[in-house]
């Protein structure tokens, strides 16, 4: 997790992260522990760090969905789905990825998700960009501390990254 630099003009705070489990390797299912140590890491390092008092809200901007070979990045590998991933009867009866943040949270923070499903490996879309980009400006705009992430933090959000701060 690391701290972003943030347009002049915008009070919020915004932090690049890697999904839960990440050190795991790429191809580990990810089990409840891990993901709450996750979330409590985030949660002391925002409370530490002054961009977020306990207990308040965190948006996190998630651009997990597919991996290269169709897998899903959420359902596949944790106990919770993405919005894309309620295709079969086990998948749609997990909590989706948002309640399942919030409840291994604890009321330490809490998860607002803005979910936009990509590829892994794969060049975002530009009307992607268009619809991120516009979203973190807003976020950032209102004073709210964001999380982006994707599988490693650094593709994707990358790509977003460098979009976010190409003067337009």
């Amino acid at each position: 997790m690391s701290r972003e630099t943030v347009p002049a003009g915008l009070r919020g705070s915004l932090y690049r992260v890697a999904h839960p489990g990440r050190s795991l390797g790429p191809d580990a299912f990810v089990n409840d522990a891990v993901v709450r140590e996750w979330v409590k890491g985030i949660a002391r390092k925002l409370t530490s760090d002054g961009s977020l008092p306990p207990g308040e809200t965190v948006d996190y901007v998630c651009l997990l969905g597919r991996k290269g070979g169709g897998r899903r990045e959420i359902a596949d590998f944790y106990n919770a789905r993405g919005p894309q991933d309620g295709d079969d009867l086990i998948t749609s009866s997990k909590p989706v990825w948002e309640s399942y943040l919030n409840e291994l949270a604890d009321g330490e923070l809490k998860f607002v998700v803005h979910h936009i499903p990509t590829v892994d490996g794969v060049v975002l879309q530009p009307e992607q960009l268009r619809e991120l980009c516009p979203m973190l400006v807003d976020l950032l705009g209102q004073g709210r501390t964001v999380l982006l992430g994707c599988s490693s933090a650094s593709g994707r959000t990358g790509d977003v990254l460098k979009e976010f701060a190409a003067p337009h």
